[in-house]
């Protein structure tokens, strides 16, 4: 493990065999990307430029991943009706949590060791390939187990097998770890037009077992098939353009990365199951239509915040290069991406809640009309889970990946126990109840740990002008309210536009 008290906060990493010398003040880390194929062309153009275009090709993968995964899901539901749609989410939620086993953040740990080092990544890719792939021999058992204990039907359980197939052992334990290599050799474009060949697929898929009336398990044959496929091209991607693919186990290296995953991987697992135990306590207590109703809004929160993360992803290589400098680097980087994105998104989080009956009847028809309360109480998440990840990955490029099982876990403790408390009494409403308030601790206990990692205030300046501005906003729409729902709107975002610029949006103060 590196080590949390070192000069700024992690020890140097070397390769293995390698020695890390004291340079008197210097980090010692092994010149990033010393000799990548992509280095000749990073040195052409900034590195502000090359961040900005992987962010933006970034936001346009994840934007067709968003519409792609939010059209199938809109079929599904309005297809299967509510209680259809809540068995379908059950399946998902189930196979998602066990994903989770696998995933561990060895990507991320792959794409800031690949960052830091020489070399050309295929030693450091085999290991976390390898690694996955024994975690996925440790998790079948425990998965051949849980689910022949449910309660369910045959098809069901054939259901879950299939999406386990498809989520845990193609996407997580391959496709994802892949992707990683485009965005550390600036090709995230490559990426963005893979996830386009394989959403279209999928929804040609997804269409057509709707169509024919088929089975759960027909519909998640298709969604395999889809995973497959892309797996297969990212594979042959990678392999021919950025590094042969070795199926060797190096393993000095997978113990590193084991190490080194290990705060993340219980972090993660403690994450999977925040965003999927909701789904399974309403299962248990209540029953399918209550977990779609659950389901239908608060799926259009993830896959929004699964949307935004990536582009907080792409600042991984570059805070981790600044972290091996000085603190106030990572602070500074990531006080005013914050800033801004509180910016956007705090006006629309707002519309959001405002329109939320009105998304939920034409995403999903009349029937979840009852649930717009899930999108309204819930919208919030969109900038508080976002901002978590962000400062996750500055706390992964200080190297403190415990810190974020401490917030993780704390926001997953206080879930479960009011999900217990709420669900059996207010059922879907118990649950959005429960996520709010644990979101809401989450976020504060991520911001605290971040601002201690990098010696900034507790409260951050960087907050003060989107979130007033907020404030007037939600203040002005309430008070022109009879005016009607869009004029308010419509003069709610004058009024914060006029507020916001008022109190001067640059320069952005950061604190160090």
């Amino acid at each position: 493990m590196m080590a949390e008290d070192s000069g700024t906060g992690f020890q140097p990493v070397a390769k293995h065999g390698q020695d890390v010398h004291d340079t008197g003040g210097t980090t010692g880390v092994p010149p990033v990307n010393g000799n990548h194929e992509q280095d000749a062309h990073e040195t052409s153009k900034p590195r502000a430029v090359i961040v900005a275009r992987n962010t933006v090709w970034n936001l346009v993968a994840k934007g067709v991943d968003f519409l792609g995964n939010l059209i199938a899901t809109i079929m599904i539901a309005r297809v299967l009706g509510v209680e259809g749609f809540g068995q379908f989410s059950f399946v998902v939620a189930f196979a998602t949590l066990f994903s989770m086993g696998m995933d561990w953040g060895l990507d991320y740990i792959l794409v800031r060791e690949i960052s830091r080092r020489t070399g050309d990544g295929r030693v450091e890719f085999a290991a976390v390939l390898g690694l996955k792939f024994l975690f996925l021999l440790a998790l079948m058992p425990v998965l051949i187990v849980a689910n022949s204990t449910l309660s369910m039907t045959k098809g069901v359980r054939t259901a879950i097998y299939l999406a386990a197939a498809g989520i845990m052992m193609i996407r997580v334990g391959f496709t994802r770890t892949a992707e990683g290599i485009f965005l550390v050799r600036d090709a995230v474009a490559q990426k963005a037009l893979i996830i386009i060949l394989y959403q279209v697929v999928r929804l040609i898929g997804v269409a057509y077992v709707l169509w024919s009336k088929g089975s759960l398990i027909m519909m998640f044959a298709v969604m395999l098939a889809a995973d497959a496929l892309q797996a297969l091209v990212v594979g042959f991607w990678i392999h021919s353009r950025h590094l042969p693919i070795s199926l060797r186990l190096p393993k000095q290296e997978i113990s590193f990365f084991f190490s080194q995953a290990l705060p993340l991987g219980i972090t993660l697992c403690c994450i999977g199951i925040f965003y999927q135990q909701d789904t399974l306590i309403l299962k248990h207590f209540t029953d399918d239509t209550q977990v779609g109703l659950f389901s239908s809004g608060y799926r259009i929160i993830v896959a929004t915040v699964a949307f935004i993360t990536p582009a907080f992803a792409v600042l991984l290589p570059e805070l981790s290069r600044k972290a091996s400098e000085s603190l106030s680097g990572v602070s500074t980087l990531s006080s005013k991406v914050a800033h801004y994105f509180l910016a956007v998104t705090i006006p629309g989080v707002v519309v959001l809640a405002l329109v939320a009956k009105t998304v939920m009847v034409i995403l999903y028809g009349q029937s979840f009309a009852v649930a717009a309360p899930v999108l309204q109480f819930l919208s919030v998440v969109v900038f508080l889970g976002s901002l978590e990840f962000l400062f996750a990955m500055g706390l992964v490029s200080l190297s403190k990946p415990w810190w974020i099982l401490i917030a993780t876990g704390l926001g997953l403790v206080i879930n479960v126990g009011l999900n217990l408390l709420w669900i059996p009494k207010w059922a879907f409403m118990g649950a959005v109840y429960a996520k709010l308030i644990a979101e809401i601790v989450t976020f504060c206990a991520y911001l605290m740990l971040f601002q201690l990692a990098v010696g900034g205030s507790m409260f951050p300046r960087w907050m003060l002008r989107p979130v007033a501005a907020g404030v007037v906003m939600v203040l002005v729409v309430l008070v022109s309210s009879p005016l009607g729902m869009i004029p308010s709107i419509v003069i709610g975002l004058g009024v914060y536009a006029l507020s916001f610029f008022a109190t001067g949006l640059l320069p952005v103060r950061t604190d160090h």
